[in-house]
């Protein structure tokens, strides 16, 4: 798993990148602020930093170069740039840019963008298409899941949490965790609602008695964990 950090003051950067990641456990944090990202590159030392012009408090190119030769972090760091002549391109890679993204992004090339530079991280190995845990499969290329041989649909939200679920089948998560890891609040600033209603949705959806569960399972006062249930 890659830890990604975009710094830029649009949000729709930020949803752009988590797309582009869907069906693979990275873990994509975000902030509008130049100072706030660099800090947060200096406490969490992401492998990539997305850096837009857009980003509050310093303009890209100076948050790219900060980062590169101040901080020299080991991060690879990408610039997505709304201007993109050559001159632009070419500042961006003396301000010390791995990759530049020309806006307005398209996501399939930015998903292949992403697994090249996945391939430079050495930790961060991609996911297979499919995992599965009993009789339970997911295809993560089509954000669907198998129970049995009964295809359902999933919606992204559902997808990110039970992929998350599947990567460690047995294990408990609580609340904290999954709002952390996979819908990326600050620990102490998501509320379990969001948490609770997912968990609700996804049982109605691959659980023969939602009220019982086999697959989602609920560990009292500790959290939820994703077991392989027998076939009846």
């Amino acid at each position: 798993m890659a830890r990604l950090l975009v710094i830029s003051s649009d949000a729709k950067d930020f949803h752009f990148v988590q797309a582009a990641v869907i069906g693979e456990s990275h873990y994509v944090s975000h902030t509008a602020s130049g100072l706030q990202g660099v800090k947060l590159a200096q406490e969490t030392m992401p492998d990539i930093v997305f850096i837009s012009d857009r980003a509050e408090d310093l303009d890209g190119l100076s948050l790219c170069e900060y980062l590169r030769q101040n901080l020299q972090l080991p991060s690879l760091l990408v610039l997505l740039q709304e201007e993109h002549s050559s001159e632009t391109r070419v500042a961006g890679y003396k301000a010390g840019a791995d990759d530049i993204v020309a806006k307005p992004m398209n996501l399939t090339e930015m998903h292949l963008r992403l697994r090249a530079l996945m391939r430079r991280v050495p930790h961060a190995e991609t996911q297979q298409d499919r995992v599965s845990v009993g009789c339970l499969t997911l295809d993560r290329t089509a954000c669907m899941v198998y129970v049995k041989n009964r295809a359902i649909q999933l919606t992204p939200s559902e997808f990110n949490l039970l992929n998350h679920l599947m990567s460690s089948p047995g294990r408990i998560f609580s609340s904290e965790d999954l709002l952390r890891d996979v819908w990326n609040y600050y620990p102490g600033t998501g509320d379990p609602a969001i948490v609770r209603m997912q968990v609700m949705k996804l049982r109605h959806k691959i659980e023969q008695d939602p009220s019982n569960p086999n697959f989602l399972q609920t560990v009292y006062r500790h959290g939820y964990r994703l077991v392989g249930a027998l076939d009846s």
